[in-house]
């Protein structure tokens, strides 16, 4: 009985350690075509510098730029944690997706803590939705960016950078955080953002720029 307990343990333990490895091994080949992604979408601003594996399914990737708006800059890429198969199946059920998150220290740190995260909500009305006869009576409208704040005051900077994320809509940022600590700003996008042929005409970079140093009246020339 426990020679049957042990070679089943083992044949488990070697199945998980096939699993590992294996996926293990793909996760570093896809990160060399992601990288290869950055260097594409950053060949104008700078280079990537080196690379830190975080997790075997999350790398940081250290960029020198060419520019004085941003200092210690990298991307955090978080990709599906394949290698142990418990992960993966969470990771799945809670539908979470691959995101590439870019984070620096700004010469002129914000003046507040800011998270802008983006959500989308739709209703119905309580049957399962409008029939094709009765979708030609319904209307939409488009609303434009609000905020929710608790704070009696109102400051300027936060209107330069509602403006900035206005005007990013060509990239869709999933969070954006402005901090007054290190990093001072990070923007996240799902990782097939980063694809060369998903890449708008408007650099993600540029974009990046214009909504990190929206946070302050100073600005630095990228």
């Amino acid at each position: 009985m426990w020679w049957s307990v042990l070679i089943d343990g083992g044949v488990a333990v070697g199945l998980l350690a096939i699993w590992y490895f294996s996926w293990r091994l793909w996760l570093r080949r896809r990160s060399r075509l992601i990288i290869g992604w950055l260097q594409i979408a950053c060949h104008r601003h700078g280079k990537v510098s080196d690379i830190e594996w975080l997790s075997p399914s999350c790398f940081q990737v250290n960029l020198r730029l060419r520019t004085t708006a941003f200092r210690q800059a990298h991307l955090i890429v978080q990709l599906t944690p394949r290698e142990m198969p418990f992960s993966w199946f969470w990771y799945r059920i809670r539908n979470h997706q691959e995101t590439a998150t870019f984070a620096a220290d700004l010469d002129s740190p914000p003046l507040y803590n800011l998270d802008v995260r983006n959500h989308r909500w739709c209703g119905t009305s309580a049957s399962a939705g409008p029939t094709p006869k009765t979708a030609k009576k319904w209307s939409a409208e488009r609303l434009g960016p609000m905020v929710i704040t608790t704070r009696k005051d109102w400051q300027h900077e936060i209107v330069n950078m509602m403006d900035a994320l206005a005007a990013s809509r060509s990239y869709d940022f999933l969070k954006i955080a402005y901090r007054k600590e290190s990093p001072h700003f990070s923007a996240t996008v799902a990782l097939n953002a980063m694809e060369p042929d998903a890449l708008a005409e408007v650099s993600v970079f540029d974009v990046i720029r214009e909504l990190a140093t929206s946070s302050s009246s100073s600005t630095s020339p990228f």
